[in-house]
């Protein structure tokens, strides 16, 4: 009996403790604290089929079909107009929440929480407006969700880098077509609708593993217009 009190006093929380692995989410749409401010994604809208007016929205599955079309961030721009993330999701109020092995991230609709499990249901179209308002808890808005080209968004490209800076306009490529040559990216970076590339180039012909493609040690041979100071295709050997 004696074993039986004890072990009951050492399980039970002290006056004014919540038991730590029993705390429910409390979900309901909350006005966040120190928001995520603009992070420079451009959203598209939900345009009127009667007058053409625009509702900003994250993802075409926000539009009423009967009465709206989607037109993707780039559209929305070509008509004199923007969709930021402060226009969306009722900002600055908390969206959902998506929870994967003990990390926490934003979401609006199911696929933002590919292989997690969402802390506060959805609402009966499928969009999550409400998340966990406990003390403590990881709240997020429109503004931390992720800019994605699959949703249609865009991308506001920074303009106070890279200034007086040339860059050579590649036309075409090709890489690593032959079975004895290797290429390892080291870097990339992408500027307008074009991706910088830094490489590692490497043949395999001689020896019996890949080793550097340097001139007078190994042959090897690029060919294209890989020469920022070459008007034409060239060859290095």
């Amino acid at each position: 009996m004696l074993r039986l009190l004890l072990a009951l006093a050492l399980a039970a929380p002290a006056a004014g403790q919540e038991p730590k692995s029993t705390a429910t989410a409390v979900c309901q749409s909350a006005t966040v604290t120190s928001p995520t401010p603009d992070n420079g994604c451009n959203f598209g809208a939900c345009q009127s089929l009667s007058d053409d007016s625009l509702t900003c929205a994250y993802d075409s599955s926000f539009c009423d079909t009967s009465t709206q079309q989607w037109l993707t961030a780039a559209e929305v721009e070509d008509a004199g107009s923007e969709c930021k993330c402060t226009d969306i999701l009722n900002y600055p109020s908390n969206i959902g929440t998506c929870s994967s092995s003990g990390v926490y991230s934003p979401m609006a609709v199911a696929s933002d929480c590919s292989g997690g499990t969402a802390v506060c249901e959805a609402d009966t179209a499928g969009h999550f407006f409400s998340g966990d308002t406990q003390a403590g808890a990881k709240q997020f808005t429109a503004c931390d969700l992720p800019c994605s080209n699959s949703n249609d968004h865009t991308m506001d490209i920074a303009t106070d880098t890279y200034t007086g800076c040339e860059f050579y306009q590649t036309q075409w490529a090709t890489i690593a077509q032959a079975a004895t040559g290797r290429m390892y990216p080291r870097s990339m970076t992408l500027m307008g609708n074009s991706v910088l590339l830094g490489a590692q180039i490497k043949s395999t012909t001689q020896g019996t593993g890949a080793r550097p493609c340097v001139k007078k040690i190994l042959p090897c041979r690029l060919e294209g217009k890989f020469n920022p100071r070459a008007r034409e295709s060239t060859k290095m050997r």
